[in-house]
Order: structure tokens, then C-alpha cells, then sequence
């Protein structure tokens, strides 16, 4: 009985007993047991939550085992910091990872990707740093050599208050128009935090506000700009929203050699015409009805002479196109009359300079005074009644086409536009400024500052002047909107440089 109780058997039995109390492993060592699945396996580092930016001092650890469920060691595993899932923010990395022996994990360079070989426990390992990005963040790891693949899943939390971010920072909103800007507080990365912005409009009556929590809905009120202020504490951030009236223009673009119709607060954008360029630029036209342009335009690849005269239905972009041969061999400026034949400021083969012709509805031209001129670029404009024609080269005059009287009207004058009603007449002076003066002469007016090109339109109601700004190379879309009456002015930016507008 004696020697049974300390046989070897039992003495093993004791032994295991001991280590196991201490805390005893497998060959595979410590942290192991569980991780015998064939695949990648994350051991360590993974599922943490942390702010933008933060090194973590454990590594992210993974273990690999092929398909007999035995560790595999020698081979490469490829850690990949995916992209964030914010497409706004597709260029900010969301995570970053670094092999061990780097002496910091940093956000700059190239930090997307790092490679391990596993050791003699099947075990490859990565610093991991948390990117600029708030969210989930995701770091893919693949065993090439067996085709594996496995994802490590973080999260990332804002990091400490820094700043209040109004959206959108520039809004154009129509005159009985509303639209909602939101305020928000973010960290140093421009993700939002909860502390919640208030909304309170600046001075000025272009609008009105109703403000919560957040956000705030606007309400155009007349033609001007004004500033919604979003606070908290002692940060602030502005929206800068330009009140316009409602309007359907339809402009030309050089660049594109398009005509489109546009919103004037820049919405519903849509193409009437392409291949339209020309020496004398395009001017297209409302007719009397407002659904057709009539507009020239070039035959040659770069624009060329402006010889062919296009009428088109904005509903269907249907064209009737008027050209050579027979035709024109330059045209400045056309108007469709109710009638529906069109007026032209043009000039045939023969003809020593400029004069009106009338084109019937079966394409027939015939001239409808004789009196030949020669008007800058941009520099004729027909009256809605087809009864006058506004000429200007440094002189502005009108001619009453049936008589051929001509009445100056202003000096120092270029691209005239009637208005529509026909009482009023708007120009570039010499310094590229906008006036208006009435059509016999009178009433000669200075509208502001700004400096337009050619191309003036006026809002059917006759209240307001619209044009291109004139300097090209800083312009970009930019037009300017004056109220004629006071001239009081804003600026209306658009996606495209558009020229030569026309106000439906």
C-alpha cells in the first residue's frame, strides 16, 4: 500500500497537477490556447477604441496556421491600412501602421501598408497608429502564400473641441427661396463633436431665420447678402448667403463652346447647343415667347466668322440653322419677333458694312434698312418690337427702322441692351462700368463700380442688370446682379464661365 501511493504514475499525475496551478503551457506558449483554428487568428491589438491620432502601445498581433490547424512560421503577412470609409475624405488616413522598428508610428509618409514574417509561433506583428478620421477604421491582413484574409476592426473617437464649422460656407438662395444651414463643432480634423452650435443671423433684411438647436431653415426676403453666424462659446464660423431673385438664363461658355440654360441661383443646368463659338461670340436670345434662342456661331473648328444663324427650341433643342451658303458672312446680334421671323444685325457677301435683315420663316433674307454701320463686338441690340435697332461704336445711337432716323443716345458706349419694354436702354461705358439711360437720351445713370464684358441682360421685369464681370483671368463664373433702381449689387459665382447671359 506504502510503495502504491508513490508510484511513478501517480508522481506524474502530482506533477501536472502542481504546474498547472502554476499557470503551465502548451508548446505553443502563453496566450495561445483557443487560437488552433486553421487561418489567421488576432491575438492582440485589435477592437480598440481610441481618439484621432493615438499611438497604441500594443502592437496588433495576429497568428497564422495553415490548413492542418499547425503554426506556420517563415512566412510574409501584409498589413493594410484601408481607406476611410468617408468618401469626402478619401485622401485623410483613417489609420496607420509601421513595422516595429521604427522609432515612432507617425500620419505622414507612406504609413499604408507594412510587412511581417512570422516567427516560430506563427505570430507577425505591426505598430498601430489611429488616423485623422473619426469612425471605423480597419486594417486588413493577408497571408499571400496561403490566400488568407482577415480584417483588425477599430474605432476612432473625435479629439478634443477645437473649432465650429458652418455648412455650406457660401449658399445662393432665390427671393421667397428657403434652404437650411447647419453649424457644428468639430475636433482639429474636422470631425464633428456633440457640444451643439447655435445659429443667429447677422446684420441685414435679405433674409430671415428660424433657428434650432444645430441648424437654422432661411428665408430669402430681396436681393442682398448677409452673413448666419454659427457659435459656440468663443468660436464662431460664418454662412455667407446671397439673396437673388428667381430667373432662367440662358449663356454661353467660350471654354465649352456650349449654350445652356442655368438657374440663377446656378441649379438645373441643361446644354441647348454645342460646337458654338465664333469671332463675334455667340449672344444668344430669348424670343418673344421665351422658349426659343436664336444665337450665331462659326462654321470652322475654332469659331471662325460668325456665319450661321441658329434658332433653337429649348424644349426639344431642336435647331433651325440659317448659313452658306446664301447666307452670312458675319453677324453681330439677332432677335426672333413674335411673327416668329428674326431680325439680324449682319452682313452679306457684298455689303460694305453692317446692316438689319429680316429672315422669313421660309429662310428668305431681306434687308430692312439700308443704312449700313459698323458696331463694336457685342455692340447692336434689336428692340423687343423689332422696331429699333440700338448701334454702338463709341457712339451709342437708335435707328427707327422704318424711317431710318437715328437719335444719339449716350458717348463712350458699347454693347447696348434694350430693355423689355423697350423704354430703357443699358451699356458699358468706357471704363467698362454699367449705366442705363432712358431711349431718347435722357435719364443717363452710373450703376456701381464693377466692370462687365460685353453681354448685359436685363430681368424681364425690367428691375435688374446681369452680367459677366470683365476681368477674365480672376472672374471664373463670376457675374454681378444689379437692382437698377438703387443699384445695390451682389455677385453670383457659377461652376462655369458663362458669358453673354439672357434672362427668360
Amino acid at each position: 500500500m506504502f510503495a502504491d501511493s508513490f508510484s511513478p504514475r501517480r508522481a506524474a499525475i502530482a506533477m501536472c497537477a502542481l504546474l498547472a496551478a502554476a499557470g503551465c503551457r502548451d508548446s505553443a506558449g502563453p496566450g495561445d490556447q483557443g487560437l488552433d483554428k486553421p487561418g489567421i487568428s488576432l491575438v492582440a491589438g485589435a477592437g480598440i477604441t481610441d481618439t484621432i491620432d493615438a499611438a497604441q502601445l500594443q502592437a496588433l498581433v495576429v497568428q497564422v496556421r495553415g490548413s492542418d490547424g499547425k503554426l506556420v512560421s517563415g512566412t510574409l503577412v501584409r498589413f493594410d491600412a484601408m481607406p476611410t470609409e468617408d468618401s469626402t475624405r478619401r485622401f485623410e488616413p483613417a489609420i496607420v501602421v509601421c513595422v516595429l522598428s521604427v522609432p515612432s508610428c507617425e500620419s505622414y509618409g507612406n504609413r499604408s501598408f507594412a510587412t511581417d514574417t512570422t516567427d516560430e509561433r506563427g505570430r507577425a506583428k505591426v505598430l498601430i497608429r489611429l488616423g485623422r478620421v473619426a469612425g471605423r477604421a480597419v486594417v486588413k491582413v493577408t497571408v499571400p502564400e496561403f490566400a488568407l484574409v482577415d480584417s483588425a476592426i477599430y474605432t476612432v473617437t473625435p479629439g478634443a473641441l477645437h473649432a465650429v464649422r458652418a455648412s455650406p460656407r457660401t449658399l445662393s438662395l432665390a427671393i421667397g427661396g428657403t434652404a437650411t444651414t447647419v453649424g457644428k463643432t468639430v475636433d482639429r480634423y474636422g470631425n464633428a463633436r456633440p457640444e451643439i452650435a447655435n445659429l443667429t443671423a447677422g446684420s441685414g433684411t435679405a433674409l430671415s431665420i428660424s433657428a434650432a438647436p444645430g441648424s437654422a431653415v432661411l428665408t430669402g426676403l430681396q436681393l442682398g447678402v448677409q452673413k448666419v453666424y454659427v457659435r459656440h462659446g468663443s468660436l464662431v464660423d460664418s454662412t455667407i448667403v446671397t439673396v437673388v431673385p428667381t430667373g432662367r438664363l440662358v449663356v454661353w461658355s467660350n471654354d465649352l463652346r456650349v449654350v445652356r440654360l442655368i438657374n440663377l441661383d446656378g441649379t438645373a443646368v441643361r446644354t441647348i447647343a454645342s460646337s458654338v463659338s465664333s469671332d463675334n461670340g455667340a449672344f444668344p436670345r430669348f424670343d418673344a415667347t421665351r422658349q426659343r434662342v436664336t444665337l450665331h456661331a462659326g462654321t470652322e473648328s475654332y469659331g471662325g466668322p460668325s456665319n450661321r444663324l441658329l434658332i433653337v427650341d429649348t424644349a426639344s433643342t431642336s435647331q433651325r440653322v440659317i448659313g452658306l451658303p446664301g447666307g452670312f458672312t458675319s453677324i453681330k446680334v439677332t432677335r426672333q419677333l413674335a411673327d416668329a421671323s428674326v431680325l439680324v444685325v449682319g452682313m452679306r457677301a457684298g455689303d460694305s458694312g453692317f446692316l438689319v435683315y429680316r429672315v422669313a420663316t421660309n429662310d428668305a433674307i431681306s434687308p430692312v434698312a439700308l443704312s449700313s454701320f459698323f458696331p463694336t463686338y457685342g455692340g447692336a441690340d434689336i428692340s423687343p418690337d423689332g422696331s429699333r435697332v440700338a448701334i454702338a461704336n463709341f457712339e451709342l445711337r437708335v435707328m427707327l427702322l422704318s424711317t431710318g432716323q437715328v437719335t444719339p443716345v449716350a458717348t463712350q458706349a458699347s454693347s447696348p441692351r434694350w430693355s423689355p419694354q423697350g423704354d430703357r436702354l443699358a451699356f458699358v461705358g468706357s471704363g467698362g462700368t454699367a449705366y442705363v439711360v432712358n431711349a431718347d437720351g435722357t435719364g443717363l445713370r452710373g450703376l456701381g463700380p464693377t466692370r462687365f464684358s460685353p453681354g448685359l441682360t436685363w430681368s424681364p421685369d425690367g428691375t435688374y442688370l446681369l452680367g459677366r464681370v470683365a476681368d477674365y483671368y480672376s472672374s471664373g463664373g463670376l457675374m454681378q446682379l444689379i437692382r437698377v433702381s438703387d443699384a445695390v449689387s451682389v455677385s453670383v459665382r457659377f461652376a462655369v464661365d458663362y458669358f453673354q447671359p439672357d434672362w427668360r
